[in-house]
């Protein structure tokens, strides 16, 4: 049985260069959400590969596990976020940023 590696991919669309990739009204309760989600990152030693579309316009956060516990945990964060902050979601589209996520794994 080979092991496997899990992923979540995070990728933030905004219209223009000069928009930036959260919108303003919620830039504190994303920092926080951040912060809470850094630091998980950082106990677990979880690997991030960032990338900026060469437009501009699109960032994708790839974030590698090496468990499924992990990511759901990470997940459940980012869930957690978006239950508490209801109009977050809103707040970016109206702004124009599309905000999405995959989860897949790969054989080791």
């Amino acid at each position: 049985m080979s092991e496997k590696n899990y992923y979540l991919k995070y990728q933030v669309q905004r219209q223009s260069l000069a928009q930036s990739f959260t919108a303003p009204d919620v830039l504190e309760e994303c920092d926080e959400a951040y912060q809470a989600a850094q630091k998980y990152i950082e106990e677990q030693r979880i690997t991030i590969t960032p990338e900026i579309s060469v437009d501009g316009l699109t960032m994708s956060l790839t974030y590698r596990f090496c468990s499924e516990e992990q990511r759901s945990e990470l997940h459940r964060l980012y869930n957690e976020f978006v239950d508490q902050n209801e109009g977050a979601r809103e707040s970016h589209e109206d702004y124009g940023i599309k905000i999405t996520y995959d989860l897949f794994e790969t054989n080791a």
